[in-house]
């Protein structure tokens, strides 16, 4: 506890000790395994159980399995094979204790890290209750537990248990379609 981790565009991730001078570093070596193996961080999450999750925009999602030394293990197909919404990864949020949104730039997926599962989301043609667009940029999960998600075509709202979604746009009054941050 007390740990602030960054990442960015070309470094990997930086570990700051609560002492604010020492500093650990997860060096990306793509060919060793448990190594982070991107380099462009997208996103940070400690979820309630206290795990990290490390999300990049090449490498997909990991999440840290050894906090001194910086080992990772990969998320990127489930225990069934079944691919998360891609690899370049754009934003991580929980719902739940075992529930992680992923977005990217085809969409997102709901992973459920209890059952290792990916449920996979995305825009379709001439579905006006699919995701407004695949570019994914953020989300926001509200006190009454609704997920609203940002992309470059709107706000969306979706339904967890019908997959469905409620699209917000400039024609609902937004003043633009690039939605960048949620907050409640």
């Amino acid at each position: 506890a007390g740990y602030c981790y960054t990442g960015g565009f070309n470094r990997g991730i930086t570990r700051v000790h609560p002492n604010l001078r020492d500093i650990d570093l997860y060096k990306v070596s793509p060919n060793e395994k448990g190594a982070l193996q991107h380099n462009f961080t997208s996103d940070i999450l400690c979820d309630s159980l206290d795990r990290i999750w490390i999300l990049s925009n090449g490498g997909g999602l990991c999440v840290v399995t050894d906090k001194q030394k910086g080992t990772v293990e990969y998320h990127n197909t489930d225990r069934n094979g079944n691919p998360n919404s891609g690899l370049c990864g754009t934003a991580l949020c929980e719902y739940d204790k075992h529930t992680l949104l992923v977005g990217s730039y085809i969409g997102f997926s709901v992973y459920d890290t209890y059952k290792d599962e990916f449920t996979n989301y995305g825009c379709i043609t001439n579905d006006s209750t699919s995701l407004s667009h695949g570019w994914v940029y953020c989300f926001c999960v509200d006190k009454k537990k609704r997920i609203w998600v940002g992309t470059c075509s709107g706000l969306n709202k979706f339904d967890i248990k019908t997959g469905k979604f409620v699209r917000y746009g400039r024609e609902r009054g937004l003043q633009d379609d690039g939605i960048m941050g949620i907050l409640e």
